[in-house]
């Protein structure tokens, strides 16, 4: 069982550093525009450079901002897909709404043509999750059908001993 946990964090693991090399944004580009849509577009560079350092909880925090503001075409896509992506470890479904919100909102975008994939995992680990509650209470069976199993052998040892 651990075994196969370990196998899903390095193929979520393998998720996420080829994702994450789609994340050359020429950063220059995006501070140069004024107002609303200069702040989202700085708010993303920066959970871009925080990506990078692997300071993953400030990129979240901005990626968050950006995801809640004016939907912007290139800024938003991405940023929805960086959080999905965030959230794969701690909060699947929420990363699958993210991703579905990607794939509605900005259809065109090649982070939304990057979703699919992630999604079949995330529903294969969900299936993995079932599977593995689904052991653990079987487990759990056999362990109390053992303890009763011992326990009736230790009646039946005492009454060979009383008919003696």
């Amino acid at each position: 069982m651990k075994r196969s946990f370990s196998i899903s964090i390095i193929i979520v693991s393998c998720l996420l550093g080829w994702f994450l090399q789609g994340c050359a944004t020429n950063t220059k580009q995006l501070t140069s525009r004024p107002g609303v849509r200069a702040q989202t577009e700085r708010n993303f560079s920066g959970a871009i450079q925080y990506l990078m350092s692997g300071k993953e909880q400030r990129a979240q925090e901005l990626l968050e901002k950006v995801v809640a503001a004016k939907p912007l075409h290139g800024v938003t896509d991405e940023a929805l897909f960086q959080l999905a992506l965030l959230n794969l470890r701690g909060e699947p479904l929420r990363a699958r709404a993210h991703l579905e919100r990607l794939r509605k909102e900005y259809p065109d975008s090649i982070w939304a043509r990057r979703a699919p994939p992630v999604i079949a995992c995330l529903s294969s680990m969900k299936s993995f999750r079932e599977r593995q509650r689904d052991i653990r209470d079987v487990n759990q069976q056999i362990d109390s059908l053992k303890k009763e199993n011992d326990e009736l052998r230790n009646i039946i040892r005492k009454l060979n001993k009383v008919d003696i």
